[in-house]
């Protein structure tokens, strides 16, 4: 057996910075394609900028990079075993947050709620 499969590792800050990009493109591919959807499904019209494809994970980065860099902060001050998860938790959070902002009739705790539900399935 190996060794190396049954010890948890802890993640180095490279792999924070990893889990903010991702979160990011995430973030911002799941903003165009529900865009993309409400195009094709609403009787509204739906306006996309082209710009909207580099645009949306560059915003998404420069809003989750200091939230999730501090929640992994946080998170090795308080307990170090503990860092990675409420990193990957605030990643998703805000990426489910941010896709989710784009329904109008919910409302902010309902999205809250959402978010996080979605966020502890991560």
């Amino acid at each position: 057996m190996n060794s190396a499969a049954h010890t948890t590792a802890r993640p180095a800050s490279t792999s924070v910075i990893t889990l903010v990009l991702w979160s990011a493109l995430l973030a911002g591919i799941g903003e165009l394609a529900l865009r993309l959807v409400a195009r094709r499904l609403v009787p509204e019209p739906v306006f996309i900028n082209p710009a909207s494809v580099w645009l949306g994970p560059v915003s998404a980065l420069l809003l989750f990079a200091p939230l999730i860099l501090l929640a992994w902060a946080a998170g090795r001050l308080h307990a170090r075993s503990t860092a990675w998860m409420v990193a990957v938790f605030t990643g998703s959070f805000l990426a489910a947050f941010d896709v989710l902002m784009l329904l109008p009739r919910l409302h902010l705790y309902a999205l809250v709620i959402l978010a996080a539900g979605v966020a502890s399935q991560v």
